[in-house]
């Protein structure tokens, strides 16, 4: 059978190699040929086989390699979504922060952190500031209800907000302070008036009236006849002076400026009991240690006394009273308590205010630097208690 294909040409013409071809029946073929070296001979040796048939393992091997590289693909893309989406909502909610931020809210809740990676330290240090920016809120807060006392620590060195609120704190409590003093100097120069007018009021009752009075008095007794009206003119003349002395005496009694306040307040209470015919009772307890007492520290403990004796004497429907002064090296205590008919404190403090009275103890207590106690229930009595630290904040008050 004769054959004419490419391949056997090309053996024949002593072409070796091989080479895709067509085939005597029309198939495309792989084709692999060599010519004999024999002497006398034209042949060649033709190897050939269908193209289909060498190309199927290439086939299924590309057919595999595209599942792969399709199963590949799949892969990443779900791994790339799996780590896409928490990415993109931890980003969305510090997006969400930071635009509550922008908008002056605070979040309530904070971020969870996730992994500690880039995203992780914006989380946390967001949590940190959201943390910072709700204390600082809450100092502010503190400085706007007058709460000057509060503790505040500034998220750092160049916390701009918090440093501008604690030096407003600072200046608020500076002006406080002033205006305290101030109210001192002014509360001060009025007791002093008010001192210093009794003073003379005293002395004028005592040496322009009292010595009037007295002249009358003898004149009367000097005047014969008429002795019934003598007697009653001579009657209402004594009780014009006793009383006269009685106001000099309430207005600054000698005793206070001559024998301390002890005496004063003794003779206080023993004056207190022939008026109301009370059983008052009166100690005083001084330690060897304790230091003197100033002038102006006597009279306004003698003040505060006084007008705890009279409130008490107006108010309170009682039968005793007792007065208790304790001089220690630190302090001085003043308690007085009465069995009287004692009131409730919410509702006296709620329906009617505090009285003038009480008003004043209270600023005098204040005044002097120290606490006002005011302790009473209803058919229990009342007990005021009056403690004032001693010491050179106490003298430079006084001296002010």
């Amino acid at each position: 059978m004769e054959v004419r294909t490419e391949a056997a040409r090309n053996a024949l013409q002593n072409i070796t190699g091989p080479s895709l071809v067509v085939d005597y029946r029309g198939v495309p073929v792989v084709s692999a040929y060599h010519r004999l070296n024999i002497p006398g001979l034209n042949w060649a040796i033709v190897s050939e086989i269908d193209q289909v048939e060498a190309m199927q393992p290439v086939y299924q091997m590309r057919s595999t390699m595209v599942l792969i590289g399709i199963g590949v693909c799949f892969l990443i893309t779900l791994l790339t979504w799996f780590v896409s989406v928490p990415l993109s909502q931890r980003i969305d909610g510090l997006k969400d922060i930071v635009l509550q931020l922008s908008q002056g809210k605070l979040p309530g809740k904070p971020l969870l952190t996730g992994n500690y990676d880039e995203i992780g330290q914006m989380i946390q240090a967001m949590n940190q500031l959201i943390l910072g920016l709700r204390r600082t809120s809450l100092f502010a807060s503190e400085i706007g209800n007058g709460q000057l006392q509060s503790p505040y620590e500034p998220l750092s060195a160049e916390d701009t907000l918090g440093n501008a609120l604690i030096q407003m704190r600072d200046k608020l409590k500076a002006s406080q302070e002033k205006e305290i003093v101030l109210s001192r100097q002014r509360t001060t120069a009025l007791l002093e008036g008010e001192e210093n007018e009794r003073r003379r009021i005293s002395r004028e009752l005592h040496d322009g009236i009292g010595q009037l009075l007295t002249a009358i008095q003898f004149k009367i007794n000097a005047i014969e006849g008429q002795e019934q009206a003598r007697k009653e003119i001579k009657t209402i003349l004594d009780e014009t002076i006793l009383e006269v002395r009685r106001i000099s005496h309430n207005l600054m009694p000698s005793v206070l400026r001559d024998f301390g306040l002890e005496a004063a307040l003794r003779s206080l209470c023993n004056r207190t009991a022939q008026a109301t015919g009370w059983q008052v009772s009166f100690s005083f307890d001084a330690d060897p240690e304790a230091p003197a007492l100033s002038q102006e520290f006597i009279t306004s403990l003698y003040r505060i006394a006084q007008e705890g004796i009279h409130n008490a004497v107006k108010h309170a429907q009682a039968t005793k009273l007792d007065v208790i002064v304790d001089h220690e090296p630190d302090q001085v205590q003043l308690r007085m308590r009465d069995n009287g008919k004692g009131f409730d404190l919410q509702t006296y403090e709620t329906q009617d205010g505090e009285g003038n009275g009480i008003r004043n103890m209270r600023e005098r207590t204040h005044l002097l630097g120290g606490k006002f106690q005011l302790i009473s229930r209803v058919g229990e009595g009342t007990t005021l208690v009056i403690s004032v630290p001693l010491g050179e904040e106490v003298t430079e008050r006084m001296s002010d």
